[in-house]
């Protein structure tokens, strides 16, 4: 039991980092002078990992293997 919530919290964690992560990006790479444009178009690459963790992360698949503790699956 324990360890299923110690699962599901990290799960949580990763998948609030995936999507805040993206957001923290572009908002630093919009302000001008702060990196250049090539470090930007970087910037934009790399991140395309993770927003593709934070669909996985957010997806029906995750949890439905791991569900929260004490909830029923309605199905």
């Amino acid at each position: 039991m324990t360890n299923s919530i110690t699962v599901y919290a990290v799960l949580s964690a990763v998948a609030l980092v995936a999507v805040i992560m993206p957001i923290a990006i572009i908002g630093v790479d919009v302000i001008p002078g702060v990196c250049p444009p090539w470090y930007a178009v970087l910037q934009v690459v790399c991140m395309l990992p993770i927003v593709r963790v934070a669909f996985l992360t957010r997806g029906s698949g995750l949890r439905a293997a791991f569900p929260r503790q004490g909830r029923v699956d309605p199905r």
